[in-house]
């Protein structure tokens, strides 16, 4: 064998077996995906009016139809289903428990006769093992994706155990699966970092103490009483305080407002025009401010601030919101410049 023939089998044989790796690897996702057959779901939600509010994953644990979800994902829906990759759909019956802090749900579905996901344990997970994450992220049902564990961080952003991984998941992904090679569930996928390919899914053995049989409470019961503890609800509340008691008397609703919503644009922009009307500027000023820094874009938020400096005496100050206006609303725009600039009442001779 010549020594050029030599060279060559050494040149070639890493590609070749990076070739046979590959494969290998490529052979093991398809027999986890088997494995987690119909076991991962896409959940929709629904809001009050029966309209199509959220798209986001689940994963069944049991096949009496247990599913485990992010907490997020239906803390605000008045009805969910439950849709397997087959096309079947069942409804979402109630909750069986939940962890707000942690950001995760069990919910129960109508049906008994499920395939599970086998939970795996997530003590034992490693930096650089491979994984699988399956979701569907915007409505791709059942995509997939591969990555490793990059970390494991605890308590760091999360009050909790969080695994992060390279394996890319995106808006709807959240309470998706993160498997293992194995093919068991480590992971419940639940937020990403924008942009930088930062992914993290909840450790799947907090999912455990969360397990049971029963269901507390329906989902319609439990999102009205999250409704009345909402900005939402909290604002018609404050509304109804304002027509009907004397201004200085709706404050404290309006701040019960931004006690769940500090950044509520409009419960700002209220308290500032009553304490203004009061007389309290001081008071004032901070609100009309939030509520641009809240909403840069709210041309709302920016008229009432200008309006506020001219009052205050502060004509440059309401000019470059004028200028900001310019280019969020025209007609917002002259009525503040309007008041930067009245019109003086024109004399006739007689």
């Amino acid at each position: 064998m010549t020594v050029e023939v030599i060279k060559m089998h050494f040149l070639v044989l890493p590609f070749f077996l990076a070739f046979i790796s590959g494969v290998a690897i490529s052979q093991d996702f398809e027999k986890v995906l088997r494995q987690s057959g119909d076991g991962i779901l896409m959940i929709q939600t629904f809001d009050r009016s029966g309209e199509l509010s959220a798209l986001g994953s689940g994963v069944v644990v049991r096949e009496d139809g247990i599913v485990v979800t992010n907490y997020h994902v239906i803390d605000a829906a008045f009805h969910a289903t439950a849709k397997l990759t087959s096309g079947e759909t069942y409804p979402v019956q109630g909750v069986v428990n939940m962890d707000k802090q942690l950001d995760l749900a069990v919910i129960k579905l109508d049906v008994d006769h499920l395939h599970a996901v086998t939970l795996g344990n997530s003590d034992s997970v490693h930096i650089g093992e491979w994984v699988l994450a399956v979701g569907n992220p915007r409505g791709l049902e059942h995509t997939v994706s591969t990555g490793i564990i990059s970390a494991i961080r605890v308590g760091e952003f999360y009050p909790g155990t969080i695994l992060q991984t390279t394996a890319p998941i995106s808006h709807g992904s959240s309470g998706g699966a993160l498997l293992n090679m194995r093919g068991e569930l480590v992971g419940i996928t639940t937020f990403i970092i924008q942009g930088e390919n930062l992914n993290f899914a909840a450790a799947v053995n907090h999912v455990k103490p969360l397990l049971g049989d029963s269901i507390r409470v329906s989902l319609e019961e439990y999102a009205e009483q999250n409704y009345h503890h909402s900005s939402e609800y909290l604002m018609i509340a404050a509304h109804c305080a304002l027509r009907t008691m004397k201004p200085v008397e709706a404050i404290p609703y309006f701040k019960n407002v931004i006690d769940v919503d500090e950044e509520n644009v409009r419960a700002h922009i209220e308290l500032g025009i009553i304490y203004d009307s009061l007389g309290q500027k001081e008071n004032a000023r901070p609100h009309f401010i939030t509520a641009v820094r809240s909403d840069p874009d709210s041309a709302e938020a920016h008229f009432h601030l200008g309006r506020f400096y001219m009052k205050t005496g502060k004509k440059k100050e309401a000019l470059e919101e004028y200028t900001i206006l310019k280019s969020l609303d025209i007609e917002r725009a002259r009525q503040l410049f309007a008041i930067v600039y009245p019109e003086k009442p024109v004399r006739k001779r007689r």
